[in-house]
């Protein structure tokens, strides 16, 4: 369990698009997504974003990427995975996203632009 990273490559240059994380408390629990392929893979692969990119119905995430790479003229994406739960480590990732999160907001005064605003 841990945060995700994504960038999109322009001129070899990486700026950070989204931020997000896989695993979170539930009931004083950590849980995992399970559904599907389970995991990091089925949580951006066959996962909804939470931005719709202007449309209407929610979109798998393999759809949604792609359509707004092609309306932003994207290339290449760079996915970044970080482990912050595990044996040794001990940090939620969601508490982690949210640190990250508003050390964006911080520095830019916006989320990142996959993020809804």
């Amino acid at each position: 369990m841990g945060i995700y990273l994504i960038y999109k490559l322009i001129d070899n240059k990486e700026i950070l698009i989204y931020i997000g994380s896989s695993g979170q408390i539930k009931n004083g629990i950590l849980s995992v997504r399970k559904s599907g392929l389970g995991g990091m893979k089925d949580r951006l692969v066959n996962g909804y974003h939470p931005n719709r990119f202007g449309e209407e119905k929610r979109l798998k995430r393999k759809v949604a990427f792609l359509k707004q790479m092609n309306n932003e003229n994207i290339n290449t994406l760079k996915f970044y995975w970080y482990v912050t739960y595990d044996n040794i480590n001990k940090d939620v990732p969601t508490t982690i996203e949210k640190v990250l999160s508003n050390n964006y907001i911080s520095l830019y005064k916006r989320l990142p632009d996959w993020h809804k605003q």
